[in-house]
């Protein structure tokens, strides 16, 4: 028997935002906590909203910030619904705006590892968030 599921968000997914699909997934939560991955953060812009894209690097030194969700185990079907948000395609994955990668995160407690949506894409065009914080990016916008 396995512990509840770990998910990273750094984005329109953490809580506070209220987008159906964060609405739904924040159901199925257990427990929150504040938390950064190391890599770099980008923005799209030339969407119907503003969302982050993150360049994982472990061996980094910058910080994305987020939070570590743990999920219900029993709702772990929660996933495959979020998986679509983000456009995972799972029979062509090299496909996908994002991965789901199993990653190690950091926490206040220490580390632990836990699912991640990242970048699977060019970002070149893409505008960099030097805080990590998309909170903070999307204060400074308005």
């Amino acid at each position: 028997m396995g512990g509840n599921l770990k998910l990273f968000v750094y984005g329109t997914l953490m809580s506070g935002f209220d987008n159906q699909f964060a609405l739904q997934l924040h159901k199925t939560v257990v427990n929150i906590k504040k938390a950064w991955i190391t890599g770099e953060l980008f923005v799209v812009t030339d969407w119907h909203f503003p969302y982050p894209v993150a360049a994982y690097q472990p061996e980094g030194t910058t910080k994305i910030f987020g939070e570590l969700l743990e999920i219900d185990k029993a709702k772990g079907e929660i996933l495959e619904m979020i998986d679509r948000y983000e456009g995972i395609d799972h029979k062509q994955p090299t496909l996908g705006e994002y991965i789901r990668q199993n990653i190690l995160i950091n926490t206040h407690n220490g580390e632990e590892y836990g699912w991640a949506y990242i970048n699977n894409r060019s970002l070149i065009e893409l505008r960099k968030i030097t805080s990590g914080n998309f909170r903070m990016y999307l204060k400074n916008i308005k």
